[in-house]
């Protein structure tokens, strides 16, 4: 009989275990099993524990994900991240043994090209190419750099510059069967989250098959959201950057910006209080802790309602955060701004990507006295429209449920 696993490295926020809901709303039985520590720190993250969700097993070392991948059969089918690593182990060793894996991930934007003026300030505009690499060199850092520069030339050309995959000692075993290249793209099924494409990521530029299901802000969208905040208000939505875990991955520790970043933030939001008379509240980000709204100071938070808090909000805040997608799906104005942590950021870029696809110009906060905020509320009608088409509704099924399409492709 088929089964059906699931590997979880987090069960939420909704965005990280929506196909998983999905599934189990449809009466799929999956058996969830948990790579939460091989792949994260406990204490540089913080877990948010889903009540909703049976964890069948748990990998607290290697040995424990080796007897689960063992017991997994050919044809069964396994959802795994799509991340390197550890994850791309789970899938090299499945797709030895003839498992489908199916990936998702919810970021679908091309990168934005590195001769385009959005990605740059003003002062840079007319400046020399060289100029503008040295821009990207400096504040992205030597690594990040060279994965720009893989990446751009991968979304151009046809012939994809593969990275090889690395696994640590603790994992490669000698005589473990490790899928090839090939055998690997041909056993993934990508499934594109509302996008014609996802030239950011490599696993989904090599796989040979996609599965198109619309972005999670409008399958995993509950109807009749109730209302947080009674008056007025801008939302902002928290990435809790000088402590995420995408940083920490990477060996990047941003903590030393961490005061001047949420001074800074203050600042810019007493300045849009100022100018337009509404409240800006915070919806925090999901993995902080309970001491983390402190950074704040005195405005308003809220976590675990970012749904709730778009769906009444007058516009929305934001440096890349992918709760862009909910406030495009929902015609909602979007302020995208930096800072001088966001500036020296890693995934800088992903700032100009949203701002040249939705034509919002990128406020330096740092550097806004807040009198001409109004014009960055409004919004591009076109652009929206074309954003939600190329990169939200992209769906295979007439009835645009994702729990269809996954029983139709892998006949559950």
């Amino acid at each position: 009989m088929k089964e059906v696993y699931y590997f979880s490295a987090s069960l939420s926020p909704l965005n990280d275990y929506w196909i998983l809901k999905e599934l189990l709303k449809g009466d799929v039985k999956v058996r969830v099993v948990d790579i939460y520590d091989l792949i994260n720190d406990r204490d540089k993250d913080t877990q948010v524990d889903n009540a909703q969700v049976e964890i069948d097993f748990v990998c607290n070392d290697i040995d424990d994900l080796k007897k689960i991948i063992n017991i997994i059969n050919e044809n069964d089918i396994a959802f795994v991240p799509t991340s390197d690593g550890i994850a791309d182990y789970i899938r090299r060793r499945l797709a030895a043994k003839g498992v489908k894996l199916v990936c998702d991930t919810t970021f679908s934007l091309p990168i934005v090209d590195l001769e385009s003026e959005s990605f740059f300030e003003a002062d840079l505009r007319n400046n020399s190419l060289f100029d503008r690499v040295f821009w990207v060199l400096k504040h992205k850092g030597l690594s990040g750099f060279l994965g720009h520069c893989i990446d751009y030339f991968n979304a151009k050309s046809p012939v994809v510059f593969r990275t090889p995959v690395v696994i640590t000692k603790n994992v490669g075993a000698t005589g473990e069967p490790l899928a090839s290249g090939t055998q690997l793209n041909e056993s993934i099924y990508l499934i594109t989250s509302g996008a014609k494409n996802h030239l950011s990521y490599k696993l989904v530029r090599n796989a040979s098959n996609q599965i198109k299901i619309g972005h999670y802000c409008t399958v995993c969208r509950e109807e009749g959201l109730p209302r947080v905040i009674d008056e007025d208000y801008f939302v902002f939505i928290d990435q809790a950057l000088p402590v995420h875990r995408d940083a920490s991955r990477l060996g990047i520790d941003y903590l030393e910006y961490a005061e001047d970043y949420y001074k800074s933030l203050q600042l810019f939001f007493e300045k849009i209080e100022k100018t337009t008379g509404k409240k800006v509240v915070v919806a925090l980000h999901p993995r902080t802790n309970e001491e983390y709204f402190k950074n704040f100071g005195t405005f308003e938070c809220v976590k675990n309602k970012t749904e709730e808090l778009i769906e009444y909000s007058s516009a929305v805040l934001t440096h890349y955060s992918t709760c862009i997608y909910s406030a495009v799906y929902r015609n909602k104005p979007i302020v995208i701004f930096t800072n001088d942590l966001m500036n020296h950021h890693h995934d800088i870029r992903r700032v100009y990507d949203f701002s040249e696809r939705l034509n919002c110009k990128v406020i330096d906060s740092d550097n806004f006295d807040g009198s001409n905020f109004n014009e960055y509320l409004k919004l591009d009608k076109n652009k929206y429209e074309l954003f939600c088409e190329e990169y939200i509704k992209q769906c295979d099924s007439k009835s645009g449920k994702s729990i269809d399409i996954l029983k139709e492709k892998f006949k559950l």
